[in-house]
């Protein structure tokens, strides 16, 4: 079974675009990131939004092999209370759904930069970090 604790070697959360899209065309980012020896881990928010996307049971074996390789940060209170003030702003909560909330909340709560391709609403919330990459 697949651990849901943080881990404190992790630098990068990656974003479920980024995972949507290495599954399907490779991700040059997150590449980079393994090619570099970054310490790299999703939310259970991405592990969750990734599972929702397949629907056979081949499809779901390999999503379960190729998540083995990734830490894994559960949604704890900590978390919790961060996507609350981040839901009390009402640009944000236009912006952004639950499922982004938390995953800015696991980045800020846990200190790691996120790596997205959805730039645009992520940069509204000041006190995360975003990965730029050479070709931003």
């Amino acid at each position: 079974m697949t651990s849901e604790l943080s881990h404190n070697s992790s630098k990068y959360l990656i974003d479920t675009d980024v995972m949507i899209n290495h599954l399907n065309v490779g991700s040059k980012i997150l590449n980079s990131l393994v090619v570099n020896n970054e310490f790299i881990s999703i939310s259970v928010i991405t592990e969750y939004e990734l599972y929702r996307g397949v629907f056979t049971e081949n499809e779901i074996l390999e999503l379960k092999s190729g998540l083995k390789f990734f830490n894994k940060f559960a949604v704890d209170s900590d978390v919790c209370f961060k996507a609350s003030e981040y839901a009390k702003n009402e640009n944000l909560r236009k912006a952004l759904g639950l499922a982004d909330m938390l995953i800015a909340s696991t980045c800020f709560v846990n200190k790691l930069i996120l790596v997205t391709e959805n730039k645009k609403h992520f940069k509204m919330i000041p006190d995360i970090t975003i990965y730029n990459s050479s070709k931003d």
